[in-house]
């Protein structure tokens, strides 16, 4: 048996481009079969809908409720919600696991961060870092730019690219660099389901095991565009 998982997925609670929230994200994933989800909305430093003229705390507050919506839909329906969010750094974006709203509470303007800092304090506090799509062509990037110094993967199939090409540069990347691998939908609305995410023997007990289980490669990406 394995045990489906959604890596990168965005709510309307806080990711101004998506359109679907918390709650029918959970619905949509428990109904085809997924053990569960990472909610990873767009911090502050990008696509985000969270009003900047609030104070740290409550932008936070608001930041974390497509997570806790998710939450408490996926307590009623037995599907695993954990928390995670998109840093966006000049169009080039990370996705991190294993952290919790406690730690935004206790890095107010994190977002203003440079990369090599932002990585720094993350990795500080246990957490893991995932390249989003390291080789994403769109009018929104200006210029690629990759990390690997600062990451402990990169997401080697994103749905939400618009070319196999760009998964398989990813995929070269992450192995010429000796990078684990991550793969998810970047799914901002129910009716784009898709069918990516990675899976495991097992279902995971929590971030912990997720970052465990992918720093050894033990799991499987889904997905068909690589």
């Amino acid at each position: 048996m394995i045990y489906k998982y959604e890596t990168h997925l965005h709510t309307f609670e806080a990711s101004a481009c998506a359109v679907n929230s918390g709650e029918q994200m959970a619905e949509l994933y428990s109904s085809k079969g997924y053990a569960g989800i990472f909610v990873t909305d767009h911090f502050f430093n990008g696509n985000s809908c969270i009003p900047r003229d609030l104070d740290w705390a409550e932008r936070v507050k608001q930041f974390c409720f497509g997570y806790e919506n998710a939450k408490a839909a996926g307590e009623k329906l037995g599907l695993d919600v954990f928390f995670g969010f998109e840093w966006n750094y000049h169009a080039m974006e990370f996705l991190v696991y294993g952290l919790d709203k406690d730690f935004l509470l206790a890095n107010p303007n994190c977002d203003k961060l440079k990369p090599a800092k932002f990585a720094s304090l993350v990795h500080q506090a246990g957490g893991f870092i995932s390249q989003a799509h390291p080789f994403r062509e769109a009018p929104y990037i200006q210029k690629q730019m990759q990390y690997p110094e600062l990451s402990d993967a990169a997401e080697v199939i994103n749905m939400g690219n618009r070319s196999a090409d760009m998964n398989r540069k990813a995929l070269e990347y992450a192995e010429k660099y000796s990078l684990a691998k991550t793969a998810g939908s970047d799914i901002h609305s129910t009716d784009r389901f898709c069918g990516g995410g990675m899976a495991f023997d097992h279902r995971l007990t929590g971030p912990r095991d997720f970052m465990d289980c992918v720093r050894a490669g033990n799991c499987e990406l889904l997905g068909d565009f690589i």
